[in-house]
C-alpha cells in the first residue's frame, strides 16, 4: 500500500485533509474493506508509529 502522494499513488489535491490521522484512517478503511479482522504492521518512522494507534 502507497501512502497518499507516495510512488504509485495519486497526489491529493491541496483542498484534501492530508494529516498523519488520515493516513492512519486510509489504513483502517482498507482493512474494514478487506475483511480483515487481524493484521500484524510494521513500519518504520512515522509510519511505524502512527500506525500503532490503529483500533
Amino acid at each position: 500500500m502507497d501512502l497518499r502522494g507516495h510512488v504509485s499513488s495519486e497526489i491529493p489535491s491541496p483542498q484534501s485533509e492530508l494529516s498523519m490521522e488520515r493516513l492512519v484512517k486510509d489504513v483502517a478503511e482498507l482493512l474494514d474493506h478487506l475483511g480483515c479482522k487481524s493484521v500484524h504492521i510494521a513500519g518504520i518512522r512515522p509510519a511505524g508509529t502512527s500506525l500503532s494507534t490503529l483500533p
